[in-house]
């Protein structure tokens, strides 16, 4: 008789391996006709052992798919699908381990859990009550990709699939931090927009900046001295959000070229094999790739020329020398091209799949 259930896959995302489901189902062993009976009428009687069981079952979950997703994260193909398939036989062992293990504090839980209602229902004492726990076999195997690579263009094909996968990654990294940057700019020049306001007051302009400093401070207010505080904040997040994304962005250029060097190592070697087309669309996305990023640096530009004019008004703020400010700079778009980059990478990542 089952009392609760779970997949130790359920919810595992892979990008090296293959996952078969994981059920594992916790039981009464041979439960008398008595038990049946009573849980047919009661189903507390099993809730809340199931509910105790299911949890320790998650837990268990969590350890098996941290083991998974530890090796998938650290794979490197040989290029001999042989040898990684020897690899991935030695994750198996290993997760056979791990299930072996929480076999015995799934019981266990289960086990405490009735031994907790008998003592409630003394009626219950005369029965001898025990309870398994079946894991499924670990069937973990290589993802079709990599086996497929592996076995018709070797490490070439193995290696631009890496980098097809970092390249991807690396263009949805980017766009969030675009989206990112364009807030905080927003937030900027809100901010000094405010602040522009109360400086170019009728009547601060009227009066002599130099010789009426102490005045002109007063008039302000400690409101204003807050506001550039705020500012002075919000132009450093921003500068060093230009420096992650400008950084992110030098991965994905570097890696882009690594990719077209691969490319025209697997032009060579699927010559004759039918997949020269697909091949070449690959090297013109990569292409296009490398354009946009160099796109998104010329953003990083215009942020860098945007943080500086920004950061000399915030300056005349605070030393309140002069009446006249310069325009209000203009939030930056950088999402757009940022874009176009994941997108990009995920055509890239897709058409190397299918060239596998």
């Amino acid at each position: 008789m089952e009392i609760t259930r779970t997949d130790f896959a359920k919810g595992l995302q892979t990008k090296n391996l293959k996952v078969a489901p994981m059920l594992a189902v916790v039981e009464f062993v041979n439960p008398p006709k008595e038990l049946a009976a009573a849980v047919a009428k009661d189903k507390l009687i099993v809730q809340n052992i199931a509910v105790a069981v299911f949890k320790q079952l998650e837990e268990s979950r969590e350890k098996v798919q941290e083991a998974i997703e530890d090796f998938d994260a650290n794979f490197k193909s040989s290029g001999d699908k042989a040898k990684d398939e020897e690899e991935v036989k030695k994750l198996n062992s290993a997760c056979a381990q791990i299930c072996t293990a929480q076999k015995g504090l799934a019981e266990a839980v289960a086990q405490k859990k009735w031994q907790e209602y008998v003592s409630r229902n003394k009626a219950w004492t005369k029965y001898q009550i025990k309870f398994a726990c079946k894991i499924a076999a670990a069937t973990i195997g290589l993802a079709a990709s990599i086996a497929t690579a592996a076995a018709t263009h070797g490490t070439t094909a193995v290696a631009v699939i890496g980098m097809a996968a970092k390249v991807y990654t690396l263009g949805k990294e980017i766009y969030e931090f675009a989206k990112d940057i364009s807030t905080v700019e927003k937030n900027i020049v809100t901010v000094a927009g405010a602040l522009s306001q109360r400086y170019s007051n009728p009547e601060l302009q009227k009066m002599d900046w130099k010789s009426h400093a102490q005045e002109i401070a007063a008039i302000l207010g400690a409101p204003f001295v807050k506001g550039t505080s705020t500012l002075e904040d919000y132009l450093k997040q921003h500068k060093a959000k230009l420096g992650q994304l400008g950084s992110k962005a030098e991965s994905a250029y570097s890696q882009a070229k690594d990719m077209m060097k691969k490319i025209e190592e697997l032009e060579k070697q699927t010559k004759g094999t039918g997949k020269e087309d697909k091949v070449k669309k690959l090297g013109a996305q990569v292409d296009a790739l490398l354009e946009k990023v160099s796109k998104v640096n010329g953003k990083i530009q215009e942020g860098e020329t945007f943080n500086e004019a920004m950061t000399a008004m915030n300056e005349q703020f605070i030393a309140k020398r002069d009446s006249k400010l310069g325009p209000l700079k203009k939030v930056v778009d950088y999402a757009s091209e940022a874009k176009e980059v994941m997108d990009l990478g995920k055509d890239i990542l897709e058409l190397v799949h299918a060239l596998a």
